[in-house]
């Protein structure tokens, strides 16, 4: 009988072992549930807060750094505006300079064209007439046409007309210089 009070009694500690330690296993394993859920929740929570302050302090920064940058671009747009102002001044008045340079050059080459053909017509008038140095098959006419020109007096006609021309296109090269300084046609 004994034996089997002590079987009895064994199983009934066992049982009673086997319950409370599931029932320990089960509590431990609740709360640990709880725990968990609860620090899972806190970890959420705290970083959801860390979150929302990094991204308004990142905000922040990008409307302060905004913000100064406007600042500084309406503080300096001015300033470079007239430096830009300036710099196009002085390149426009190279331009300009450098067709001025090639409007001169173009009037004194005019003028010294003019200033030799009147000279060449000055010393064609004082010219003698003397007769080239030809072959003598072209020489013989010449001199005979020199001598009937000369007759004639045709020759000074020749150099009178010659002079003539010349001053009507220094008059000419004169009137067109006239215009086209008023903004005229030139050609009237």
């Amino acid at each position: 009988m004994l034996a089997t009070f002590a079987t009895y009694l064994w199983s009934w500690l066992s049982g009673l072992f086997n319950s409370l330690g599931s029932f320990l296993a089960n509590t431990i394993q609740g709360l640990g549930n709880v725990f968990g859920s609860v620090i899972q929740w806190l970890a959420k929570t705290i970083g959801g807060f860390f979150s929302w302050l990094f991204s308004g302090i990142k905000q922040l920064v990008q409307w302060l750094m905004n913000g100064i940058a406007s600042f500084f671009q309406a503080l300096f747009a001015p300033i470079l505006a007239i430096i830009n102002a300036f710099f196009f001044f002085v390149e426009q008045l190279g331009v300009l300079l450098g067709l001025l340079f090639q409007l001169l050059l173009q009037v004194v080459h005019v003028l010294l064209a003019f200033a030799a053909g009147l000279f060449k017509t000055f010393t064609g008038l004082t010219e003698s007439t003397s007769s080239p140095s030809l072959p003598a098959d072209v020489s013989s006419p010449f001199a005979h046409m020199s001598t009937v020109l000369g007759m004639l007096q045709l020759d000074n006609l020749a150099y009178v007309l010659r002079f003539g021309v010349w001053m009507l296109t220094a008059l000419a090269v004169v009137r067109m210089l006239g215009n086209f300084g008023l903004g005229g046609s030139g050609g009237e």
